[in-house]
């Protein structure tokens, strides 16, 4: 299987974007590629080609990820109106102030004065 996957994401063309729109709709098949993905990743980790293979491999990802939303939506069935519920409201006590800190005069350091030799 590693094989077929890293023959698709090579070839990169109309015909594997096919391929990938119909892997996702299987979840089970699309966990598996995506684990060969990972092994692509591993496989190629430290190669002189690992940026081009890592360009590739996450492209396939975002097609492999995209290909369920592509498709178009089916009927749409009618929802029985559900109940309205009255809404709940809570309320917050209300924010408390606190009292005045008295005001603390700010303490100045001075430098030491010199001993004096006796």
């Amino acid at each position: 299987m590693l094989d077929h996957v890293r023959g698709a994401v090579e070839a990169d063309d109309a015909a594997v974007r096919a391929v990938w729109a119909a892997v996702a709709a299987d979840q089970v098949l699309a966990a598996r590629v995506r684990g060969a993905f990972a092994r692509l990743k591993a496989e190629h980790r430290g190669d002189r080609d690992e940026a081009v293979w890592l360009l590739r491999i996450t492209r396939a990802g975002r097609q492999l990820a995209a290909a369920p939303a592509a498709t178009a939506p089916g009927p749409r069935r009618e929802r029985p109106a559900t109940p309205v519920e009255p809404e709940v409201v809570l309320s917050v006590a209300p924010a408390t102030t606190r009292p005045h800190r008295p005001v603390v005069p700010a303490l100045l350091f001075r430098e030491p004065e010199p001993l004096v030799a006796s």
